[in-house]
C-alpha cells in the first residue's frame, strides 16, 4: 500500500483504508435526466451513476493510496431529519443499501472500521423540511419568508448539531467534510438567497463548532461574474423540460474540487 503520511491522516491495520459518503442525492450522483431514460429503457443500475462528486474524490484518493474503497449511502431525498430519523424512501437500489436510519448505518460503519477510514462527506438536502415548509407556508412572500426564516434555522440547528456531534465523536480523528448549498433559484427568485444563505450559516456554525471541514458550494456556483451562465453551466436548471437542480459532470467536478480543497490535502 502506498504510505498515506502527510496526505491522508488516517492509520489502517489492514491494507484497505475506505471513503464513507453520506447524504442526498449529490453524494448519489443523481443526474434525473439519465435516471428517467434508464428506467423507460428498463436498465437501471445504480453503478451508472459514477460522475458524480463521490466517484470523483474517490478516484483523486485512489492517486495517493492504493486500497481505497468506497462505501456511499447516499440517499436521494435525505435531508437533516430523514438522515437522523427515518429510513431511506428513494425505492430505487443505492450505491450500498442500508438498513434503519443512514445516521446508524453511518455509525455502525465507522464502529466496525476502526482507524481505516480515510474521510467522511456529507451533503444534506438543508432546505427541508423545514425551509420548503415556510416557503410555502408563507406563499412565496418574501417578508413572510424573512420574518419567520429564524425560527426555520433554530430547528434546522438543532439537527444539524446533533448529526455533527455524532459522526465527531465516533470519528474523532477522521477527516469529515459537509457541504454547504448553492442556489439554483437566484435568478428566477433573487430573494432566495437569504434562505440558503441562512442554511449555510446555520451549517457552517454547527459543522466547525464540532471540528468539521466546510466546503461552500455557494462561492463557485453563485458568485461568478455572471451567475445565470455559471449556474446554467454548472447544473441542469436552465435546460427544459425538468429543470434539474442537480450537476452537471462539470458541476460535479466543482463540488469535488471545492471538497478536497477543504481537507487541506496536497
Amino acid at each position: 500500500m502506498v504510505a498515506l503520511a502527510g496526505v491522508i491522516p488516517a492509520k489502517a491495520a489492514g491494507p484497505t483504508f475506505y471513503y464513507l459518503s453520506l447524504g442526498d442525492s449529490l453524494a448519489y450522483g443523481l443526474e434525473v435526466q439519465q435516471l428517467m431514460n434508464e428506467l423507460s429503457a428498463g436498465t437501471f443500475s445504480p453503478s451508472s451513476f459514477n460522475r458524480g462528486y463521490t466517484d470523483l474524490i474517490a478516484a483523486r484518493l485512489g492517486t495517493v493510496a492504493s486500497g481505497i474503497q468506497v462505501v456511499n449511502y447516499g440517499c436521494p431525498g435525505t435531508n437533516p431529519d430523514v438522515f437522523l430519523y427515518s429510513p431511506c424512501g428513494f425505492g430505487l437500489p443505492l450505491h450500498n443499501a442500508f438498513a434503519g436510519t443512514q445516521m446508524d448505518a453511518a455509525l455502525a460503519f465507522i464502529g466496525a472500521h476502526p482507524g481505516a477510514i480515510a474521510l467522511i462527506t456529507l451533503d444534506l438536502d438543508v432546505g427541508e423540511p423545514e425551509m420548503g415548509q415556510l416557503v410555502n407556508y408563507c406563499n412565496f412572500v418574501p417578508t413572510c419568508v424573512q420574518m419567520w426564516l429564524p425560527t426555520a434555522l433554530s430547528y434546522l440547528k438543532v439537527r444539524l448539531d446533533t448529526i455533527f456531534q455524532k459522526l465527531r465523536a465516533a470519528a474523532p480523528n477522521v477527516m469529515i467534510v459537509v457541504n454547504t448549498a448553492y442556489n439554483p433559484y437566484s435568478t428566477v427568485a433573487p430573494w432566495t438567497d437569504m434562505v440558503v444563505l441562512g442554511g449555510n450559516n446555520t451549517l457552517t456554525t454547527s459543522a466547525q463548532a464540532a471540528g468539521l471541514r466546510v466546503a461552500d458550494m455557494f462561492p463557485p456556483f453563485d458568485l461568478g461574474v455572471d451567475r445565470n451562465a455559471t449556474l446554467c453551466s454548472l447544473l441542469y436548471f436552465c435546460q427544459a423540460p425538468l429543470y434539474d437542480v442537480h450537476p452537471t459532470p462539470l458541476g460535479y467536478s466543482v463540488m469535488a474540487s471545492t471538497m478536497w480543497s477543504a481537507t487541506g490535502w496536497p
